[in-house]
């Protein structure tokens, strides 16, 4: 469990688009995918179709991201907890509850967890890591964050308001 900075986010076409990296963090790869990738075995498939760059982490929602502040002439950073590793395999209620979007459906793994008991533990390890994952995004970016918040409110009402 660790927080990384995108160096590139590569498409499932193999588009990539260059990000900012986070100062003072380790850069990555991120690839983007439209499902979770669940397994070690698929993470590695995953990790040999694009190239095997090193290090490289999969992500459904930065290339989107990406392509949207790049088509307005935006520079982007993503800064990503890792909370599974490509060693590890998900939970896999996790997988039988996703949607079509690659978004997760809590009532689908609530369902599925109810029936498979076996999956609770692995459930709340992954919750932990999540959990320490937002207060790790948190703290590396709060402070500037508020910066950037504080320079923009000191730019005069007629600059500002035509920044977005």
């Amino acid at each position: 469990e660790t927080l990384y900075t995108g160096d590139r986010v590569v498409e499932p076409d193999g588009r990539a688009h260059p990000l900012e990296p986070w100062p003072g963090l380790g850069t990555a790869t991120l690839v983007s995918t439209p499902q979770i990738v669940p397994s070690a075995g698929a993470k590695a498939a995953l990790w040999t179709a694009c190239g095997r760059p090193e290090p490289a982490l999969v992500d459904l929602e930065s290339a989107a991201f990406a392509r949207v502040a790049h088509g307005r002439g935006l520079r982007i950073s993503v800064v990503r907890w890792v909370s599974d590793g490509p060693e590890q395999t998900l939970p896999a209620v996790l997988e039988r509850a996703s949607r079509p979007d690659g978004s997760i459906s809590p009532l689908g793994v609530a369902l599925r967890a109810a029936v498979h008991p076996n999956q609770w533990a692995a459930l709340a390890r992954l919750e932990r890591g999540l959990r320490r994952g937002a207060q790790a995004l948190s703290d590396a970016t709060a402070p500037a964050l508020k910066t950037a918040a504080r320079a923009r409110a000191a730019q005069p009402a007629s600059e500002s308001t035509h920044r977005g």
